[in-house]
Parts: structure tokens; sequence; C-alpha cells
């Protein structure tokens, strides 16, 4: 069954830059994804300090513009960075707020992958956001034409093939698409591994993480057959020694990039 190219175009979306403002008017949302040192007060209203800081940098500007004395014109120049970087910090919160929330599966992103439509995979939100081209690039993939689905409108068919599809490797999306082409069991088992790894929340000796592997496997594709840790762990070996090499024992920190 083609299950992407036939329900995409159906479901409502919304920008990337609309997801960053509308967390921007849900002042305690982003203050649950950001750490404590980031908040300098639990109860700013984001949205409506935007307003302001927008009117006082037009005020500012025409101040700059109307000023008669150099030393007015600096001072006003002076009030104005304050007030740019002010905004930039707010700015900053609502795209850190918002990669945070599709990282965790808060929220969903489709997009272009080459010539498929695809669901971004949860992962790849630790990659380079590129907000004005609405463009996410993660392990030399590049994801273009980004949107965000509203999930709370979906079906619950389809809210169960979002996140099927978040979880999966990009190339099954693909493979879904174009019919034939099937992803191997062993396959799903090394994507889930990469995700397991790149999100830190796997085990740290290869038997350990094959017999998680194996259990996830067998639970949530009981139409395959069942897979054996001892399989998964001779199958696995030396990509497991490449990720333990390659990721560190910390998240990487989100690269946001571009203005809203």
């Amino acid at each position: 069954m083609n299950h992407t190219k036939n329900w995409f175009k159906e479901i409502r979306t919304l920008s990337m830059i609309k997801l960053a403002n509308q967390l921007l008017r849900e002042d305690l949302l982003i203050e649950s994804l950001m750490l404590p040192h980031e908040i300098e007060d639990a109860h700013v209203d984001y949205s409506q300090r935007i307003s302001e800081l927008i009117v006082k940098m037009r005020e500012t500007n025409n101040q700059i513009l109307n000023a008669e004395k150099e030393n007015e014109t600096a001072t006003a120049e002076a009030r104005l960075r304050l007030f740019e970087k002010e905004y930039h910090r707010i700015i900053n919160l609502a795209k850190k707020a918002a990669a945070k929330c599709l990282l965790s599966g808060r929220f969903f992103a489709v997009a272009h992958f080459g010539d498929d439509t695809i669901i971004v995979p949860s992962r790849s939100w630790v990659g380079k956001i590129d907000w004005e081209e609405e463009k996410l690039i993660f392990e030399q993939r590049e994801y273009s034409s980004i949107r965000i689905i509203a999930y709370e409108q979906l079906t619950s068919e389809q809210r169960k093939l979002v996140h099927q599809f978040a979880e999966e490797d990009v190339n099954v999306q693909c493979n879904e698409n174009r019919g034939p082409g099937r992803p191997s069991d062993m396959d799903i088992v090394k994507e889930k591994l990469h995700q397991r790894a790149h999100s830190g929340d796997w085990e740290k000796a290869l038997n350990a993480e094959s017999r998680c592997l194996a259990e996830w496997f067998n639970l949530n594709h009981p139409d395959r057959n069942p897979m054996k840790p001892k399989a998964i762990a001779n199958a696995t070996r030396t990509l497991f020694r490449e990720l333990k090499f390659k990721i560190p024992r910390d998240m990487p920190d989100i690269i946001i990039s571009g203005n809203i």
C-alpha cells in the first residue's frame, strides 16, 4: 500500500515560522523546554514583549533619523542595539522550543527529500535548520519545503502513520512511495540502532543493545519473522562500534540559523 503520497496532500500544515510564532504565544511551553539559565523571568508574555520591542525599535529608528545632535544619535543607536538584542534572544527561544518539540515528537513535519515526500525522521532535528529557506540538513541529507503537520487534526490512522514514519529511516518511506523495495528486517533494526544511538537512549554493550533491539522489533513488527539477539549482534557489530566511536556521550547542541 502506498501510504504517503495518498494522504500527505490531504493534511493541514503550517510553516516553520508559524510554529515558532505559535510557541511565542505559548510561553509555558517554551519555559518547559528551556534550561533554567535561559529564562530570566518565568512569567514573561513573550508574544506581547515581541510586539512591544517592535514598536520601540520603530520609534527609536525615527529618533535616529530626526536627531539633530550627534550625542542624541549615539544614544538612540545604543538603545536600538539593546532592543534588537532582546528581540533576537526571544526569537531564538521560540526557535529552540520549536526544534525541541520536533525532536521530542510534540510536533511532526513533512518535507521533500529528492523526488519523494516524506515525514521527517524525529532524530533529524538535531541537524542544522535553515528557518528562512525551511530546510533541514542532517547526516548529509537535505530535507526541503518543510511544513509542520497540524497533528491535532489528523485521524487516528494518520497519527499512527506519522509516528511510524517519524521513527523510520527516510529510505523506508521512499520505498513505500515507490512500491517495490521493502526494507529487510535487518535494515529496520539498523535504523532503530541509529535512532537509539543518536538519542543517547541505548545500551553501551552490544549484547545488551541487541536484546533491546530484538524485543523492540518483535513487538513492533509482528508481521515479520521474529529476530534473535544473537543474529542482531552479529549483523550490527561493525555498525555498533562505529556509532560508539562517532557519537558523543551527550546530545549535540541544536544548530539554528536564519531569521524569523
